[in-house]
């Protein structure tokens, strides 16, 4: 048996890689690493020059943890990095973790296929490319939702014929990426691709440790900055346990209602039950489904036209995915039992997928209610080291325009109202401009942010003025408001400091509109503030709103609105 006569598929994962065989008789079988499907892309660099991955890598890591890179695929755009005193080329970093893949896979195979996010440009395939140079003779490169939606088709039985389009959402550790793509005579053509570089697995760990902190930095502050900000290696082996915890208490949540996550230095496991955990995912979650959302518009296909929605990615797992997805779509996903094996499989059988025929369109016995329309697309931003991420949970006061309402210390314990999740941000049809209508008919619809100003905001005893835009509000005719933050970000000057607070997150509210004000009651929020000084990250913390009712002044007509508080100002144009 030729070594030739052997295919190699793999997936390069920010948190793990994935790897298939498959032999000339076309069996497929994973790669296993350490007996198990998946390798850990951790790189470790030793005294000598040499490079350990998978297993090995985050062994030698509790003991020397500077000179370990957890997540290469993350640092693509950086040329480099530092591990240790040793500047590293990332394409050196991602061809130790393939070299490792080829190794362990029996027999040793020199030409390989390897998947890469759709929106990747020539820059970023050009660095695996070089990678996989050092490693395999011949290589491939294969869109990922191009390789997950072979992988349905061919393995996992999905009925998509010529024609019919289908929604990949894939969710991994550190990123998530949504396609639509639709099915040709041979094979499938991306109508639409996009991402968020900062919403995965490891921002649902974030989520965690900021609601632990909530909590721990009270007790002991000392304890807690050691845990979130080591400067000694054995608080850096701390740390690197916390996280480790806290990813397992996660997967353990999609498979049981509660459990406890070990505390390193203050030898306590608090609980985490999977109600307090939805609450936690749910704004990285939701951010996800706008993204997608924003894809199919983007493509052009209403959510009733996809004839699949495939899941994949190991943070996929998570139960509240398929609960968010099936509310907004109103569709099932098309779930597997290893979803983050299926891109890796998948692109081994994109030369095989042939034409299958339009099947009649079932005439439905209901039709489900036109799914809401999404905010504006997530600002994309270079992706963050989570390694030196700062979770915390104290926070400095910012007002937060829709409710006139004061972001403070601590995060809301509280679920939305019924009926205003993570999917729910359009309003009921507001009333159409083409007539005059009265002042409190004018505030029903959907407003972009244009600018919005704050005045005398503290951030650590000075006081500045900040500026922002990029929120999405919806005013519902039933009396009830949502706002949208993606990335909404705050900027100002004072003390010779640069000031910015970004927010990422949800607010929904309820309101009354008449004489010229606006009064806000029952505001619930979920989420989390980054607070950067001089474009370094001085804290992160979760979200919660300080006062319940509140009151601003407004105008508005068929295109614009404008509120203003004693603290604020801000200006809307209706979409």
């Amino acid at each position: 048996m030729s070594i030739d006569d052997h295919r190699l598929g793999v997936d390069l994962g920010t948190s793990n890689t994935a790897a298939v065989l498959r032999g000339p008789d076309g069996r497929i079988r994973p790669v296993l690493f350490d007996g198990l499907p998946q390798l850990p892309s951790a790189v470790y660099l030793d005294a000598q020059g040499g490079f350990h991955t998978g297993r090995d890598a985050l062994y030698a890591a509790r003991t020397d943890p500077q000179r370990v890179e957890l997540y290469p695929k993350q640092r693509i755009d950086e040329g480099a990095v530092l591990l240790g005193t040793v500047e590293v080329p990332v394409a050196d970093l991602i061809a130790a973790v393939l070299r490792r893949v080829a190794a362990d896979a029996t027999p040793d195979v020199r030409h390989a296929t390897l998947t890469c996010p759709a929106s990747w440009g020539e820059v970023r395939r050009g660095v695996l490319r070089a990678a996989a140079a050092q490693v395999f003779d011949g290589v491939d490169l294969v869109d990922e939702p191009v390789a997950a939606a072979s992988y349905f088709v061919s393995v996992a039985g999905s009925r998509l014929a010529t024609g019919q389009t289908a929604l990949v959402y894939d969710l991994g550790a550190g990123t998530f990426d949504a396609a639509v793509l639709r099915r040709t005579g041979d094979g499938f053509e991306i109508l639409a691709a996009d991402g968020l570089p900062d919403a995965g697995g490891l921002d649902v760990d974030t989520a965690i440790v900021g609601y632990l902190g909530a909590t721990f930095s009270a007790r002991d502050p000392d304890l807690w900055r050691r845990l979130t900000r080591p400067d000694r290696d054995p608080d850096r082996r701390a740390a690197r346990q916390l996280w480790d915890d806290v990813r397992s208490a996660k997967e353990v949540l999609s498979r049981v209602t509660a459990t406890r996550i070990p505390l390193p230095l203050f030898d306590d496991d608090p609980p985490l039950g999977r109600e307090q955990f939805d609450q936690l995912a749910g704004p990285v979650l939701g951010r996800t489904v706008m993204a997608a959302r924003s894809v199919l518009r983007e493509a052009g296909v209403a959510p009733a036209g996809l004839g699949g929605l495939y899941l994949v990615g190991g943070a996929s797992r998570i139960p509240l995915v398929a609960t968010l997805l099936h509310r907004s779509f109103g569709i099932a996903p098309t779930v597997v039992e290893q979803p983050e094996l299926a891109v890796a499989e998948g692109s081994l059988h994109v030369d095989r997928v042939g034409a299958a025929p339009l099947p009649p369109v079932p005439q439905p016995l209901w039709a489900p209610e036109p799914p809401p329309e999404p905010p504006p697309e997530p600002a994309r931003r270079p992706a963050r080291n989570r390694r030196t991420a700062l979770v915390a949970a104290i926070a400095v006061a910012a007002l937060l325009a829709a409710a006139s309402a004061v972001w403070a210390f601590g995060r809301d314990p509280n679920r939305p109202p019924a009926g205003l999740d993570a999917s729910s941000a359009a309003p009921s049809a507001p009333v159409s401009p083409s007539r005059s209508m009265t002042p409190e008919e004018c505030v029903v619809g959907t407003w972009d942010q244009v600018r919005i100003t704050y005045s005398n905001v503290n951030y650590y005893g000075t006081r500045v003025t900040t500026t922002g835009s990029g929120s999405v509000y919806v005013y519902r005719a039933d009396g009830t408001g949502r706002t949208e933050l993606n990335n909404t970000t705050y900027t100002g000057q004072g003390g010779g400091n640069t000031y910015e607070e970004i927010h990422n997150g949800w607010l929904t509210w309820r309101y009354r509109a008449g004489s010229g004000r606006l009064i806000f009651t029952d505001t619930v929020t979920s989420g989390t503030a980054t607070i950067k000084v001089n474009g370094r990250v001085r804290e992160t913390h979760a979200l919660r709103v300080s006062g319940d009712d509140s009151s601003v002044d407004y105008a508005c007509d068929a295109t614009g609105m404008s509120i203003s508080s004693e603290s604020y100002t801000l200006d809307l144009r209706r979409r």
